[in-house]
């Protein structure tokens, strides 16, 4: 090859590789995953699904599910999030009774750990995570009905600084506490939802606390709307 042919080759190798670089690489992932439970009629947990039992489906459209996993004995991470706005004065001294008895029944010991956080205009930590029912029992005793923030001063701050004012945040309890105290937790990660109203005061727009809810692969259980 002459000095002329090896330099024209030269210059042509790096033509292509500029062409290459201004195209660039493009990759996506289309893998999701999505955690569920599923149960029969008689509320019993039916734990030997196959992919080919169920049907996933995105706007009306059938999609590819590549694998199933059951995720039966990973440890538990929970909050239980209470709403103590004011409507709410009657039915928490029950919920609170129902709370003592869930984490009796539901936490194994040295697996399972649970926090409490309370909310209204704000969110507020009650109990940090912890694997001890017998704490989480007691903080629950702590657990009273919120006054307005205008009636109440000195009321501790909220896990989320930046919640929104007024009687029912949902929406900023959830991401606060998806964002807080779930997001880099291992196992099964779960929130129990006691409220009875709509939301009505969040800054936080539904979406943004939706899509952090499934960015982080979280489970919830609303176990009655009062």
């Amino acid at each position: 090859m002459t000095k002329a042919e090896k330099e024209q080759a030269k210059k042509d190798a790096e033509k292509k590789a500029a062409e290459l670089q201004d195209q660039g690489i493009e990759l996506s992932s289309q893998l999701v995953s999505v955690p569920f439970s599923v149960t029969d009629k008689r509320n019993a947990y039916i734990n030997d699904l196959k992919k080919e039992d169920i049907r996933v489906l995105e706007d009306s459209k059938p999609q590819q599910i590549f694998s199933i996993s059951h995720l039966t004995d990973l440890p538990l991470t929970m909050v239980l999030l209470m709403d103590t706005s004011l409507s709410q004065q009657l039915s928490v001294p029950e919920q609170i009774n129902a709370a003592s008895q869930f984490f009796r029944s539901v936490m194994k010991p040295n697996k399972d750990t649970a926090a409490i956080v309370t909310f209204e205009g704000q969110s507020d930590l009650v109990q940090r995570l912890t694997g001890d029912p017998r704490r989480l029992i007691a903080a629950l005793d702590n657990v009273r009905v919120n006054l307005p923030a205008d009636a109440a001063p000195g009321t501790t701050g909220g896990i989320n600084p930046n919640s929104g004012g007024g009687s029912t945040a949902i929406f900023d309890a959830i991401y606060a506490t998806v964002d807080d105290l779930l997001a880099h937790e291992s196992g099964r990660r779960i929130i129990v939802l006691l409220t009875d109203g709509e939301e009505n005061s969040s800054r936080m727009k539904v979406q943004f606390a939706i899509s952090r809810w499934f960015a982080n692969c979280l489970e919830y259980f609303l176990p009655h709307r009062y």
